[in-house]
């Protein structure tokens, strides 16, 4: 995609149609007229890159931030309107005079990564995964929990239900906390309260961690021996929550109980183990100490009979002395 012109050129797979393009028109639920207002007022119709929000949210990061990779939270194509998707893009860059020419992009299928994440994962009862990227876009969520083709919306409406609940600020500010940790790609465990859709509260534990992806930027895209930087870039957070009641309490209790046995069984094991060693050290005092013993009384028996002898020698010898 360029900047110059807005025009994207590539390459969409055999049976692709671009003449959807000229279909585009800008809406509010597509975001083209936030994007870029003078470029693309409500109502205009044809599609222009520089409109789309993986295009400007992209070109930001790196004239603010300089950092390269970006990767967008699933969105609606608008070739097709009907199907979602990501793009991970990068910058082009003029590398003689470092202009910023456009986007380089390439669209990924999410289908597969994230909902085997959602099939493989065992949570306990109103447990549930949500994963978000770094600008804080809903990629799966709770009752959410499936890629599809529809648009998620931000992570606060799906998981702080109690919207129209008068006491319902703390709540949002202590889980906007959290979001803004993640999204500065920390890892942590710390509890939360949400409240219901009647407005009831529910106390929530929450694990999360980034995912992050070391890339490369050539450092003169002119001349490749002038090397690369590497990048470590963080493209998502995924986080896993809990109630702090329920089955989590059971499960937090059972565990106690296996902690008591395994310690019981640690102690018969050891007082086992004590035992054989007594029983060892008696086998060896009986078959060493007590052959020593009985060797040391044979030698004394020994030396008192040639002591004996000796003396029996001395008086029946004829010890006077001859003139």
């Amino acid at each position: 995609g360029f900047e110059a012109d807005g025009t994207l050129l590539g390459y969409q797979g055999c049976g692709q149609e671009v003449d959807n393009y000229a279909h585009f028109k800008s809406k509010l639920d597509n975001g083209a007229a936030e994007a870029r207002p003078l470029l693309c007022p409500l109502g205009k119709y044809g599609y222009d890159c520089r409109c789309r929000g993986w295009y400007d949210t992209a070109k930001r990061k790196w004239d603010n931030s300089r950092i390269p990779l970006y990767v967008s939270a699933p969105y609606l194509f608008a070739a097709t309107s009907a199907f979602l998707g990501q793009t991970t893009t990068l910058p082009l860059v003029d590398p003689i005079t470092n202009t910023y020419i456009g986007q380089t992009l390439v669209d990924i299928d999410p289908f597969l990564t994230f909902n085997g994440l959602t099939d493989n994962t065992v949570l306990f009862d109103d447990g549930f995964p949500f994963v978000i990227n770094e600008d804080g876009g809903t990629v799966i969520g709770p009752n959410s929990t499936k890629i599809t083709n529809e648009a998620k919306p931000p992570i606060e409406t799906l998981i702080l239900l109690g919207g129209d609940c008068t006491d319902n600020n703390n709540d949002i500010d202590s889980f906007r906390t959290i979001l803004s940790d993640m999204k500065e790609g920390r890892s942590n465990t710390v509890e939360f309260t949400r409240q219901r859709k009647d407005c009831s509260t529910q106390d929530m534990y929450i694990s999360y961690s980034p995912v992050i992806v070391k890339n490369f930027f050539p450092l003169n895209s002119s001349d490749f021996s002038r090397g690369v930087k590497e990048y470590a870039s963080m493209i998502y957070s995924i986080a896993l929550v809990l109630p702090a009641s329920s089955t989590f309490q059971r499960s937090a209790a059972s565990l106690g109980r296996s902690l008591i046995i395994v310690i019981i069984v640690l102690v018969v094991l050891i007082l086992l183990g004590m035992a054989t060693i007594a029983y060892c050290l008696v086998r060896i005092n009986s078959l060493v100490i007590i052959p020593m013993l009985c060797l040391l009384e044979e030698i004394k028996n020994v030396n008192r009979y040639v002591i004996f002898r000796i003396f029996r020698f001395s008086l029946h010898c004829d010890i006077t002395p001859h003139p």
